[in-house]
């Protein structure tokens, strides 16, 4: 018996030695192809590219990388839970989970979902982007800020993917395709972070606002609204005048006569803050609302939310003209008829 049970623990302990360099060899395999796929993941990896509509997906304080990976998988926003958590480890310094409500889409690349959940740990450098800024002073704040040059940030405008924007119009030469919605606010970023990526915290925190906007009774579309909003941005001198500023732009456009905004032929100029002379009112620019009925054909600013809240609710008035009120410095004077408004012009000095 004893000399059974000696062979039989011989036998186990030859087992053992046969199968404990297969066990070295599968945690070393398997150790290499998770450091592999830790630093291999694309964050160009969509879960669907012609899912564009976005869902409300909260962040708890409580969240962690893996608690919100695995709903995000769940919710069908990204394809795996797995790939999330090793793009997040090597791409985004140890992030932290970023409290908060996001509108998020199944359209999104993972890195910019990674982007908009996820806090970076020691994500220091910010930029400000000031209500009613242009693409153009935008471009001046990267370059400042040393994100990119000013012809890499025009390169970046026009060719961007910028894919799950349904608002924003096809990449090619359009200098224009970002104006009006790169909204205002203060973004935190890394040095990593490139100047696409940049511009996407931006263009989701207009998506999130504008989806927040109460029912719109101006009869305009998506893209009109923002035009008009960012007229108002550059017109009105309080946000109280908005809405009625606003009403003097649809009842003009109900009445098919040009609108007649001073801003877009500033913007057209590339002079802001500048006063306009007769010889200005002449200039050859589709951007030139005494002369092209209609909006211009894109946004001249980055509107605020009360600009695009007034442009989507204007106020209820027969307004048809204003004027700024050269006795008080900080209004607008609104007249319904061109008899009142050429009086206005002599109270108020024009003339």
């Amino acid at each position: 018996m004893a000399s059974s049970r000696k062979n039989h623990k011989s036998t186990r302990r030859i087992r053992w030695y046969a199968i404990l360099p297969a066990l070295i060899l599968i945690c070393v395999i398997g150790f290499v192809f998770y450091n592999h796929l830790d630093g291999n993941v694309s964050g160009d990896e969509i879960a669907n590219l012609e899912e564009t509509e976005r869902v409300d997906f909260v962040v708890d304080p409580s969240d962690n990388l893996e608690t919100i990976a695995m709903r995000l998988e769940h919710e069908g926003l990204i394809k795996n839970n797995a790939n999330f958590i090793a793009y997040v480890k090597a791409h985004c310094n140890n992030a932290k989970a970023r409290p908060g409500t996001y509108r998020l889409s199944a359209a999104m690349p993972l890195k910019r979902i990674s982007m908009i959940v996820m806090r970076p740990k020691g994500a220091a450098r910010v930029i400000t982007i000031p209500q009613g800024v242009t693409l153009s002073d935008i471009a001046t704040l990267f370059e400042k800020k040393e994100i990119c040059s000013k012809k890499e940030f025009w390169k970046t405008v026009r060719n961007g993917a910028f894919e799950g924007y349904p608002f924003l119009v096809s990449p090619g030469q359009d200098d224009t395709r970002l104006e009006g919605y790169l909204f205002p606010g203060t973004y935190e970023y890394e040095d990593n972070m490139d100047s696409e990526s940049i511009m996407e915290l931006m263009l989701d925190n207009f998506s999130a606002h504008f989806d927040k906007i109460p029912k719109r009774t101006n009869k305009l579309n998506d893209r009109e609204t923002v035009i008009l909003a960012s007229m108002l941005e550059r017109e009105a001198r309080s946000d109280g005048e908005k809405p009625a500023i606003a009403s003097v732009y649809v009842n003009r456009l109900k009445k098919n006569m040009p609108l007649q905004c001073d801003a877009t032929i500033v913007y057209a100029m590339g002079a802001p803050g500048r006063s306009l002379n007769y010889a200005d009112y002449e200039l050859k620019s589709p951007y030139n609302t005494y002369q092209h009925k209609g909006f211009p054909p894109s946004p001249i600013c980055n509107p605020s939310m009360t600009s695009l809240v007034a442009a989507a609710n204007p106020a209820k008035t027969n307004y048809y003209f204003y004027l700024f009120n050269t006795q008080t410095h900080n209004a607008h004077v609104f007249a319904s008829t061109y008899e009142e408004h050429l009086k206005n012009r002599k109270i108020y000095g024009y003339d």
